[in-house]
């Protein structure tokens, strides 16, 4: 249905639904976006993860619980992306080859 986002979950094998409000947002990464309202961090992540093929760790597992707003280019430099990120979030971050460490006090 129009303006609907669909979420299939195999292991229970459901499918819920949920309205959107901006459509767009969800289909921004053909043209190379990643647009962000309210993420949390682990889809935050997740996103960067798939764009970038890198991966990410929580030095402190109450960063997951941090919400991020944004649009972000796939072609900017991934470093750029991640300080941005981590500079709305007070966190700080270590790359080592292909995986990088998130450290901050997270969010409540």
């Amino acid at each position: 249905t129009a303006n609907q986002l669909g979420h299939y979950e195999k292991s229970t094998m459901k499918l819920t639904t949920e309205t959107v409000k901006h459509p767009g947002d969800y289909s921004s990464w053909r043209k190379g976006m990643l647009v962000f309202e309210q993420s949390s961090m682990d889809q935050v992540l997740l996103a960067l993860e798939r764009a970038y093929d890198i991966r990410f760790v929580f030095a402190n597992p109450a960063i997951a619980d941090c919400r991020i707003t944004g649009h972000f280019d796939v072609h900017q430099p991934v470093k750029d992306v991640i300080e941005s990120i981590c500079l709305s979030i007070g966190a700080t971050y270590k790359i080592h080859k292909s995986r990088v460490t998130i450290s901050g006090p997270g969010c409540s």
